[in-house]
């Protein structure tokens, strides 16, 4: 039987998605929910990873193990990963609002960008409340493991290295990708780094943050 997974990554308020064969790109696509990904994508795929996350920490808490564990590990890169903010400040009815009951529970305030995550959050939690498939992933970990440091992705050299890395993975995309013109060139990497640790996940040899199996994970 064929090892199907598939790699989704939030983008503009859809998902990037890359679906891997055996170890090899199949094919990729944007839609726009993750309901889609994994009910018609990724209908086929035994393991679904996301990057965005799939847990909260507790009521007045802000980040989680995971998250911070990841950026140690990330070093230079450390910037690329967020702290998640609990239920109730995402679920506030606009930033201001958001940002106010962060100050008073947490200690400080929250950004436009990171409330802006909330809707994402809260549909991805949902499904995977549903779907035992989905897991959470964060790409720059991913590359990190294929190719240790690199540049800033958005960079012509950080968005080659990671493109090598993939290549080198087995994981080559196409050069004509007309499916995939709706998302970001990084974006397009990332979902295919996120299907790399799908594939892992899928092998039993995937990695996670934090070891302890008590804690919300980060699969890379």
């Amino acid at each position: 039987m064929a090892r199907i997974v598939v790699g989704a990554d939030l983008c503009a308020g859809s998902w990037a998605v890359i679906r891997l064969v055996d170890g090899r790109f199949d094919a990729g696509t944007v839609l726009p929910s993750l309901a889609e990904v994994a009910t018609s994508f990724g209908s086929d795929a035994s393991v679904i990873t996301v990057d965005i996350p799939l847990s909260y920490p507790a009521p007045g808490t802000k980040g989680r193990v995971c998250e911070r564990e990841g950026r140690k590990l990330l070093g230079p890169r450390r910037s690329s990963m967020f702290d998640t903010y609990p239920e109730a400040v995402l679920a506030a009815e606009n930033h201001a609002a958001a940002n106010a009951l962060a100050q008073a529970t947490i200690g400080c305030g929250i950004s436009q960008q990171s409330y802006a995550l909330g809707a994402g959050i809260k549909e991805a939690i949902a499904l995977s409340e549903r779907d035992p498939r989905l897991h959470e992933t964060h790409p720059e970990l991913v590359f990190l493991r294929l190719g240790g440091a690199m540049a800033y992705k958005k960079s012509w050299t950080g968005f080659r290295q990671r493109l090598n890395a993939l290549d080198a993975a087995g994981v080559k995309l196409p050069v004509e990708f007309p499916e995939m013109d709706k998302a970001a060139m990084d974006d397009v990497l990332d979902a295919a780094a996120a299907a790399l640790a799908a594939d892992q996940i899928a092998l039993g040899t995937g990695n996670r943050l934090p070891t302890q199996v008590t804690e919300p994970a980060i699969w890379y």
